[in-house]
């Protein structure tokens, strides 16, 4: 099942998961690891103790307990030192900036889908110096087998889907993605493939969310969604206070 959970201010979200899922294990992803650490202490507030994790560690450790291989993800920044370490040795090109536009275009595509047959598809475009140095990246990625961000979104979206899991894998019950300004087709993918077990969670601000058009990430997601405007969390916790005035210099007496 998958909520987007509308909110004018966090702290209606950190509310309404504390109180909602307070007997519940939560694992809450992130883009990076300060974002992490944020919501694990916003969460603790609230007495409610969360698994937050940065989503290449999550996705890292869930190839390994769905597909029981030893994956090794390669980062974005490992990837362009690999590739360009060929690309100069054996590529025959020597131009730098014409490597990086290549590994750019290559990653652009990437985050929608892998396919060869796509890319191949889609590069016809282009000009031919540029489409061979991104054809050239991608088939050396299928060659040696290297499992990117992207790859590894998809492996998992496929294995999901699937439905023969692991038997020794644990279905999460609650997953949050938190804090993200932007995904990927594939991420969105992955999202939805975990919804067929899990219930994910989304917080978006409501007025961001009332702007959204239809090439937003966050659209691409409503399809499936269920939308929730979570209360507002300031007149739930309103108070009255007695008020009363003194003479000037009479306070302190």
């Amino acid at each position: 099942m998958l909520f987007i959970d509308l909110m004018q201010r966090t702290e209606e979200f950190f509310l309404e998961i504390s109180k909602n899922y307070s007997n519940q294990r939560i694992f809450v992803i992130t883009p990076n690891p300060q974002i992490a650490d944020m919501v694990r202490v916003r969460f603790d507030s609230h007495g409610k103790q969360v698994e937050a994790l940065t989503i290449s560690k999550f996705v890292q450790e869930e190839l390994l307990s769905l597909t029981d291989e030893e994956i090794s993800l390669t980062g974005k920044s490992e990837l362009i030192l690999l590739l360009g370490a060929i690309w100069k040795k054996i590529g025959g090109e020597k131009s730098f900036s014409r490597f990086k536009s290549a590994f750019n275009l290559l990653t652009e595509f990437r985050s929608f889908t892998i396919s060869e047959q796509v890319l191949e598809a889609v590069l016809e475009n282009y000009p031919e110096e540029l489409s061979s140095g991104v054809l050239w990246q991608q088939r050396f990625l299928e060659q040696l087998d290297i499992v990117d961000e992207h790859k590894a979104y998809y492996t998992l979206s496929e294995v999901l889907r699937a439905g023969d899991l692991n038997p020794e894998y644990t279905v999460k019950d609650v997953i949050i993605f938190y804090g993200f300004e932007h995904m990927t087709a594939l991420q969105v993918d992955l999202i939805k493939a975990y919804s067929l077990r899990s219930k994910i969670h989304i917080p978006f601000y409501g007025p961001a969310f009332e702007k959204s058009q239809g090439a937003d990430w966050i659209k691409w997601i409503e399809e499936k969604a269920q939308i929730r405007e979570l209360a507002n969390s300031s007149t739930d916790t309103r108070k009255e206070y007695k008020l009363y005035e003194y003479p000037k210099n009479y306070l302190g007496k």
